[in-house]
């Protein structure tokens, strides 16, 4: 089976990728990160998942940061993960 895994070297996604790698070593996971596609973008996004043709999407792919950061600017935040979320759904 190909599976997607979005946000892969974050930290949920990284946890996924270990346990997902002991649990089925026989499937393929195709790591993204956001140096692989802006999923901000949904053209790109439509355009890698084509190429890609996964069987299965775990999408853990997110903007974060601190909290801090995520008081000062939660629009900033909002904006982007809902267009990370609809790119991708």
């Amino acid at each position: 089976m190909r599976v997607l895994l979005t946000g892969a070297r974050g930290m949920l996604g990284s946890s996924i990728v270990r346990s997902w790698q002991e649990l089925r070593p026989q499937d393929e996971l195709i790591l993204w990160g956001s140096e692989d596609v802006d999923l901000r973008n949904r053209d790109a996004t439509l355009t890698q998942l084509a190429l890609v043709k996964p069987d299965s999407v775990i999408h853990a792919a997110a903007k974060v940061a601190g909290i801090a950061k995520k008081i000062a600017h939660p629009t900033e935040f909002l904006l982007d993960n809902l267009l990370i979320d609809t790119s991708l759904i």
